[in-house]
């Protein structure tokens, strides 16, 4: 409503200056403000937005995680780090669960082997303990023997079948503890076995746990990437995949500025040109550069769209580690500069007939004057032809009965 208004003044405003000029008969070639033509420097410029950035950073991504995790927690945007410090936790309870599993099987194996190895180690004691019993007590036989010379007969012989079964227990206990033997290393090797899978599963389940807390890479500036699904900056709770880009940090030593222009710039715009970048939240904080890169392809600003935007790259030369990525800028680029050369307002040319036209002031009328205008300044506009300078040009179109009849 506010704007209908507004268009709507302006038209009533525009209806009463025709009116006065064509209703007013006593309009006088004096009453028309004039400029006076000289040659001076034509500077053009064409102003636009752009944004801080920087000319190289780190992309951190989210690492090949199978299921795709969740993220859990950031470090606010814009906090400066080191390298090393973890700027993002990942959340995945299947492999946060996979870990403690295989940490419980890691533990169950190892007190598995200590349990056999000290059943086997009693066992080999015991057999020990037997054998030589044994031993003794054919020692003790043995020993009765050499000293019963005059026992009978039938006692000794009883001593000899006990020395004979005592030698034949010693003998079996001998092979039990060789069995043993061979059982023991069997059993200790399978269990080492399985203590070194159980190693490689918690090696592996601590390896996709490590991948959940990602770390900086560089020391930098913390910026957040743009979800390809939200087509919004990252935050907590979002799910990834692996490959997608979660922040980048910036090299803040050397920055950029990136500008988005429409096809009607880009035409006017090569590399080398002189541009004056000033930041929009700091007035004071101007810099210099020059284009660094025009893109020769655009890119449609929506899908299905025909109208494409263009990438110019400008690169700073005083660039200031106080300012930082993302800051808003506004750049002057200056065109065209052309040193004595004619240039006048662009409210003292006037189109007529697909012509564009000036009024230069001869005496108390007008001369209409066909002129070509190459490049526009801000206000001005350079003239190749039709002046030739020290012309007076009306800022207004005269009165038609001020203006001199064209022969």
């Amino acid at each position: 409503m506010k704007k209908l208004k507004n268009q709507a003044f302006t038209l009533f405003c525009e209806f009463n200056l025709l009116l006065f000029i064509f209703c007013n008969p006593t309009e006088k070639a004096e009453d028309i403000f004039t400029y006076k033509v000289t040659k001076k420097p034509f500077i053009s410029k064409i102003v636009l937005p752009g944004e801080i950035e920087a000319q190289k950073s780190v992309t951190i991504s989210c690492p090949e995680i199978w299921p795709n995790p969740k993220i859990n927690r950031l470090l606010p945007e814009g906090t400066m780090v080191k390298k090393g410090d973890v700027v993002c936790l990942l959340e995945a309870t299947e492999i946060e669960n996979n870990y403690k599993n295989a940490l419980s099987d890691l533990e169950g194996a190892r007190a598995d082997y200590t349990q056999i190895e000290a059943e086997l180690k009693l066992n080999r004691t015991l057999l020990e303990s037997q054998l030589k019993n044994i031993e003794a007590l054919v020692n003790i036989d043995k020993l009765q023997l050499a000293h019963l010379e005059y026992v009978s007969p039938i006692r000794k012989k009883i001593i000899e079948l006990n020395i004979q079964r005592s030698e034949v227990e010693r003998e079996k206990i001998s092979r039990q503890l060789d069995a043993l033997k061979v059982i023991h290393e069997s059993e200790l090797s399978r269990q080492k076995m399985k203590i070194a899978q159980s190693e490689n599963q918690l090696s592996r389940a601590k390896m996709f746990l490590d991948r959940l807390s990602l770390t900086a890479p560089v020391d930098g500036l913390i910026v957040y990437a743009i979800n390809w699904m939200t087509d919004q900056k990252i935050k907590e709770g979002n799910g990834v995949w692996g490959g997608m880009p979660l922040m980048i940090i910036p090299e803040l030593s050397k920055l950029q500025v990136k500008l988005e222009v429409s096809e009607t710039y880009m035409k006017q715009l090569k590399t080398d040109q002189p541009v004056k970048v000033r930041i929009v939240s700091q007035r004071d904080s101007v810099f210099t550069g020059k284009i660094l890169r025009v893109a020769s392809v655009g890119k449609a600003i929506e899908r299905n769209s025909k109208i494409k935007k263009f990438e110019v790259i400008v690169a700073l030369n005083n660039p200031n580690l106080d300012i930082q990525p993302g800051l808003s800028v506004i750049c002057d680029i200056f065109t065209e500069a052309t040193k004595d050369t004619i240039s006048i307002p662009q409210e003292s040319v006037f189109e007529e007939d697909s012509l564009k036209v000036v009024y230069i002031r001869q005496g108390s009328k007008f001369k209409r004057q066909p002129v070509s205008p190459t490049y526009q300044g801000e206000n001005f506009l350079m003239i190749t032809a039709g002046l030739t300078g020290n012309e007076e040009l009306a800022l207004r179109k005269p009165s038609p009965k001020l203006i001199l009849a064209e022969k």
